[in-house]
């Protein structure tokens, strides 16, 4: 039953956008507009001409329910088919993003096993060397401590490396229409930069983004840079980017509580909560 008011309801609407096209407070006026016309022509050419105006008036309604019934009849049967196919590229999509999670998981486990294999290696040779010659003098001492804390520094970072392989993945679409998140700048010597601010800072590792071309294609994006909560990608010019969409997914970086809550641009300068920033990755800095 839902299923079926859903395809009444999208088939009433899509008829009404094609052969109508203007909201009900518009058609409301204009017949008001139309009462009056009609009175002021009988008071002034007579009641035929009146008459003869609102014949053809009906005539032309009558043409327009006529149209309206044509294309609600042949809605009702596309619309079915415009839904499984909206669904199958969404799950399309959703597949897309479950083979890219996969990969980034990928990456990090075999990130996991090199540093894991260092840590063993490391380890094994500092005991072993203990073992065999039990010298406690200046030098080996010194060595001794230098790779102990090696180890150490070693297993803080494997043990950073599992919470990012482990943390949950949270998933934001952004287009240029969303104005409070999405803020484009625009250069004179380079092509146009978009800036995406998240919800919450994501851990470096973890971002991995999809670019939805207004005719449903899809290519990866690109990361050009981020600060914080706010991501930006660098695109030749604006061509597509009209009706495009920006699907990120990353996993939130909980130890990092900093948030920019604004982005903005003046001329060619970009700002961060009114600070005017110079745009480099902090990996490069």
């Amino acid at each position: 039953m839902n299923v079926c008011f859903q395809i009444a309801r999208k088939a009433l609407v899509d008829t009404w956008d094609i052969v109508i096209g203007q909201p009900i407070s518009s058609i409301i006026i204009a017949l008001f507009v139309f009462v009056i016309a009609i009175t002021i022509a009988r008071q002034w050419r007579g009641k035929d001409y009146a008459r003869d105006w609102l014949n053809d008036a009906l005539i032309g309604v009558c043409a327009i329910v006529v149209v309206g019934i044509v294309v609600l009849l042949l809605e009702t049967f596309l619309v079915p088919i415009n839904m499984i196919s909206e669904a199958q590229m969404k799950l399309e999509s959703m597949t897309n993003t479950v083979f890219s999670l996969e990969a980034d998981k990928s990456n990090l486990d075999n990130q996991r096993s090199v540093l894991q294999t260092t840590v063993d290696k490391d380890d094994a040779a500092l005991r072993a060397v203990g073992a065999v010659t039990g010298y406690t003098n200046g030098t080996f001492a010194q060595n001794a401590e230098l790779i102990l804390s090696k180890v150490n520094q070693m297993q803080i970072e494997l043990k950073s490396l599992d919470d990012r392989i482990f943390a949950p993945k949270r998933a934001e679409t952004f287009s240029l229409s969303q104005t409070n998140v999405v803020t484009i700048l625009l250069t004179t010597n380079r092509g146009p930069e978009v800036f995406l601010r998240l919800k919450y800072p994501p851990i470096p590792e973890s971002i991995s983004g999809i670019f939805q071309g207004p005719n449903n294609s899809q290519t990866p994006l690109i990361l050009n840079g981020f600060r914080e909560n706010v991501l930006w990608f660098q695109f030749p010019n604006l061509d597509g980017l009209d009706g495009a969409k920006f699907v990120i997914t990353y996993s939130v970086d909980a130890k990092d509580t900093n948030i920019i809550h604004k982005v903005s641009t003046n001329e060619n300068e970009i700002y961060f909560d009114s600070i005017p920033q110079r745009m480099v990755n902090p990996i490069d800095e």
